[in-house]
């Protein structure tokens, strides 16, 4: 999904606290990684999708944050 928005010229910034989250809740010391794509799925990807839906692609940048395990998009809309 996010090579699909980079290909519509949109630049997408994933700030550190999406890879501490990840870090943290994707991986454990009992399973490795095999969490790390339910995770990104469930708090990443699933609730950009929905917002997408929302709000659509005439973007020029979106900002993926998370806070208290949910998803902070910021978006800067396309002028043209």
């Amino acid at each position: 999904m996010i090579n699909n928005l980079r290909a519509k010229g949109i630049t997408v910034r994933i700030e550190k606290s999406v890879e501490n989250f990840l870090m943290k809740d994707g991986f454990s010391d009992e399973e490795g990684a095999r969490r790390l794509e339910p995770t990104v799925k469930e708090y990443i990807l699933e609730p950009l999708l929905r917002f997408l839906i929302k709000q659509g692609t005439n973007l020029k940048e979106i900002n993926l944050g998370i806070k208290d395990k949910s998803l902070q998009v910021n978006i800067t809309p396309d002028s043209q």
